[in-house]
């Protein structure tokens, strides 16, 4: 019987999935998981393939999982909204940047507000070059602006038809998580069903400590990162939406009232939620 293995990268699951296709097992497997021989200076396709063969026989290799499809395109809804946020975040910045250069600082109270929008568009610089670099780093602005909101308008019709937006409710019940963010850890995480232990859920992510312990000493360092960077981000960003002053006050959305989340609480902020592939 034909068996292949691949490691993961740019080609993502196509190959994979045609393959099962063909009734021939296959699976993709996580370069950083891949057992490296030490002392080896010489590196090509030849001797990497070889290398594989020699760890898939030995059982050595452990495939990674696959998302269906569907499950992947929502994955990269989710990741293109998050690419349109960082590049509006980056034009911006290279707008004050510019402005800073040339002197100039808003003094108002909040920055991208409608008083500090209307301040850019009506600021006059002494050169129609100057003037130039603003009215394109405007335009780049209001493109990416566009940009973003088209793919959350994308996310809301989409999301709702997913089979995993029953999690994706159960999260919006916690504070801090609205409909962005909890399809975009979800669309990440998939079914939490694969991992059999919490520890892996954490270790998927990079939240384990990090260690260096020898004998009867035990340190213990920072956080590994060395999960899922997305998810991970997501993550920071809803703890630090829920401990903002002003937005910890939102109301929290429960997706569904004839079938309400069981979310324990302590004066008033969630302590912890359980969450499969059908959000109970």
């Amino acid at each position: 019987m034909l068996h292949v293995a691949y490691e993961a990268g740019p080609t993502g699951f196509v190959l994979y999935r045609r393959l099962r296709q063909l009734g021939i097992d296959c699976i993709v497997v996580a370069p950083s998981k891949t057992p490296q021989p030490k002392g080896g200076r010489q590196k090509t396709n030849r001797r990497d393939a070889l290398q594989l063969a020699r760890l898939h026989r030995a059982g050595e290799l452990t495939g990674i999982h696959v998302p269906d499809a569907v499950d992947e395109s929502v994955r990269d809804l989710t990741r293109a909204r998050s690419d349109a946020s960082r590049d509006l975040k980056r034009a911006k910045q290279r707008l004050k940047s510019f402005l800073l250069r040339q002197g100039y600082h808003y003094t108002g109270k909040a920055n991208w507000s409608e008083a500090h929008q209307r301040y850019l568009r009506e600021l006059v610089l002494p050169l129609p070059a100057l003037k130039a670099v603003l009215e394109e780093y405007l335009q780049a602005i209001d493109r990416c602006t566009e940009r973003l909101t088209r793919l959350e308008e994308l996310l809301v019709a989409q999301v709702p038809q997913w089979r995993l937006y029953p999690a994706v409710q159960a999260l919006m019940c916690l504070r801090g998580f609205e409909l962005v963010a909890a399809s975009i850890l979800v669309a990440e995480i998939n079914d939490v069903r694969r991992f059999a232990h919490p520890r892996g859920l954490m270790a998927y992510l990079g939240l384990v400590p990090s260690e260096d312990s020898t004998g009867d000493t035990r340190r213990l360092g920072a956080i590994t990162k060395a999960g899922n960077a997305q998810a991970r981000w997501i993550l920071v960003e809803a703890v630090q939406s829920a401990d903002h002053p002003r937005r910890s006050r939102r109301r929290w959305h429960c997706g569904s009232k004839a079938n309400p989340r069981r979310i324990a609480c302590s004066g008033g902020r969630p302590r912890c939620v359980c969450i499969n592939a059908t959000g109970t």
